[in-house]
């Protein structure tokens, strides 16, 4: 006899796919993606605990950001989700990547410093981190399957210099299911999201746990 939980009853269970009912919100800031994404996933986990509204979004911005008016780090919106009971798993390549195009060195050095210290402040509060060289979003899959939603950094298809965080919901067959906070809706995208992944600037995804009992 197998039994279900609450969380599983929610996940819609086909054939060759399977997706989490995550309700979709849309950003209210311009460099607030990662915030809202963190949102959804802690309001899927937790709707109690977290509501879908500007000002939580902005209390996690600000958490969670890399100085003023710029976007989250992954370790930060690791820290957050742990200081609110979740658990967090981080993927991460092995490679420290150069500098990007839209960062000074300067700034650079000054992202790398914060990022260094919330990872080291996430890592002591419990933070898994898997370090990989590998295709991440094979990787991630048994998390989505699981329950657990999960923030990747992608580049938007219309602006290719352009990074963004996206919420992967689900996987139908060869498309992968995603939220997207700069429209607010589900959106699927076929396989070739791989690719754009592949690309992402840290090949970076954080994954979402419910609390512990």
């Amino acid at each position: 006899m197998t039994t279900i939980n609450k969380q599983d009853a929610q996940i819609e269970w086909e054939k060759k796919r399977f997706a989490l009912k995550i309700a979709p919100y849309r950003q209210t800031l311009p460099n607030s993606c990662g915030a809202a994404c963190l949102l959804m996933a802690l309001h899927w986990l937790d709707q109690s605990q977290f509501s879908l509204c500007a000002d939580m979004e902005h209390v996690i911005y600000r958490a969670t950001m890399y100085w003023e008016g710029e976007t989250v780090t992954y370790p930060g919106m690791a820290k957050y989700a742990l200081l609110s009971g979740f658990g967090a798993k981080m993927y991460v390549r092995s490679a420290v990547p150069n500098c990007p195009y839209y960062l000074s060195e300067s700034d650079y050095a000054k992202f790398m410093q914060v990022y260094k210290r919330h990872r080291a402040e996430a890592l002591k509060l419990g933070m898994e981190e898997i370090i990989h060289d590998f295709n991440l979003y094979n990787l991630i899959q048994d998390d989505v399957k699981s329950g657990h939603p999960v923030i990747i950094l992608a580049r938007l298809d219309s602006h290719e210099m352009v990074l963004h965080n996206i919420l992967i919901r689900g996987h139908d067959s060869n498309k992968v299911l995603i939220i997207d906070p700069l429209s607010g809706n589900n959106r699927t995208f076929i396989s070739f999201l791989e690719d754009k992944i592949n690309l992402s600037f840290f090949k970076v995804a954080l994954a979402l746990q419910p609390k512990k009992m």
